[in-house]
């Protein structure tokens, strides 16, 4: 029962994320139908067209942050990160600043990845740099996301969802990603750190090195 009801609270989530784009979409769909005026066609289209690029974009990003990835073999390039994260914060109040060098890791690496990144944007609500940076180590791989930007602020709420301090039934849709990222950390041998310096706020976190890794090393 546990593994459903996060389940469903995730979904609420994505839904939470896509009903905008979803609805400007709509309701561009519906004033194209009904408009003869060229000129508010031509508005129609470009907000049909935006709408389905940022809703594209977010389900893009669901996918690597909530959900399995099908493309083959266990590892994947980490530029699946940064495109999606690109596409999710194209003409955002935050600009993303890629730090992390191309290359293959495990899945549920990117994944970690992505989460750390989406729950260091909560940190800065009105914008400013997302920094994301990946670095093999001997060890294993070391991630971090920064949020750097006006208002910055490291709550205990996300502390404590990072942690895994929460019953389920406490989390809703706005606790449940960086709970979540808790989840994935742990799940891989490690845990999320925090640091605030000035109006910047870190999550790092230590990926170990797999057993089948590192023989292959």
């Amino acid at each position: 029962m546990k593994e459903i009801e996060l389940a469903a609270i995730l979904v609420s989530r994505v839904c939470h994320d896509l009903i905008s784009p979803v609805g400007a979409l709509s309701n561009g769909v519906e004033v194209l139908a009904d408009e003869n005026d060229p000129v508010m066609r031509d508005h129609a289209i470009a907000l049909i067209s935006k709408s389905a690029e940022q809703a594209a974009a977010k389900l893009k990003l669901c996918r690597l942050a909530y959900g399995s990835m099908g493309s083959a073999g266990d590892q994947v390039s980490l530029s699946e990160a940064r495109d999606a994260l690109e596409g999710f914060l194209k003409d955002s109040k935050t600009k993303l600043d890629w730090r992390a060098p191309p290359m293959l890791i495990g899945k549920d690496t990117v994944k970690l990845t992505v989460n750390l990144a989406l729950a260091a944007l909560d940190t800065i609500p009105r914008g400013g740099i997302l920094r994301v940076s990946a670095e093999e180590t001997p060890s294993g791989t070391m991630l971090s996301a920064c949020g750097d930007g006006p208002m910055s602020r490291l709550t205990d709420e996300l502390k404590a969802a990072l942690a895994g301090e929460y019953e389920l039934s406490e989390l809703d849709g706005r606790r449940v990603q960086p709970f979540l990222t808790g989840l994935i950390a742990r799940s891989l041998g490690g845990g999320v750190s925090l640091a605030q310096d000035g109006a910047s706020v870190t999550l790092s976190a230590d990926v170990p090195r797999r057993e089948s890794e590192a023989a292959a090393a």
